[in-house]
């Protein structure tokens, strides 16, 4: 297996926003600053418990030189990994 070397597109946490006991008007106004800041295309989870509510807005980023670096060592692991096993299963010394 190929090691991905270029940098990807990640789902990041872009903001968490406290809705607990806000008026339509203020959410109204917050959702069109983050459509502003993250784009119309930014995704929005809803967390509720029993007292209070949040929205989780995630939008795609480039992944950072670090997470890259991260992912990369990982693939390379598991494609060792995967080739040795392979070799194991065919008999391959």
């Amino acid at each position: 297996m190929a090691v991905n070397r270029e940098r990807l597109c990640r789902m990041t946490s872009v903001a968490d926003y406290d809705v607990t006991g806000d008026t339509l008007g203020n959410l109204f106004e917050k959702i069109k600053s983050l459509i502003a800041d993250h784009g119309a295309d930014a995704e929005v989870d809803i967390y509720l418990d029993e007292n209070t509510g949040y929205l989780g807005v995630y939008a795609l980023r480039d992944e950072t030189d670090v997470q890259m670096a991260t992912r990369i060592r990982q693939e390379e692991l598991w494609d060792a990994t995967w080739e040795a096993r392979n070799n194991i299963r065919n008999g391959v010394k």
